[in-house]
């Protein structure tokens, strides 16, 4: 059976962001930091993930 793997959808996410940010938001980062995709919850991971790629990208991984 296979699950989501959140390190992947954390990581797809960061890598989105980036390539998309406005000088705006970099601005507002570096004034008021953020919190990074790794502190999210896996559920709010899971949820992100589908409003940005849609649940047919989800990565999955073998369950151990």
């Amino acid at each position: 059976m296979k699950k989501p793997n959140y390190a992947e959808m954390k990581h797809m996410l960061a890598q989105r962001e980036a390539e998309c940010i406005s000088q705006k938001d970099i601005y507002e980062i570096l004034l008021f930091g953020t919190t990074g995709w790794d502190s999210w919850e896996n559920e709010e991971i899971l949820e992100e993930f589908v409003k940005v790629f849609g649940s047919y990208q989800i990565p999955k991984r073998e369950a151990k």
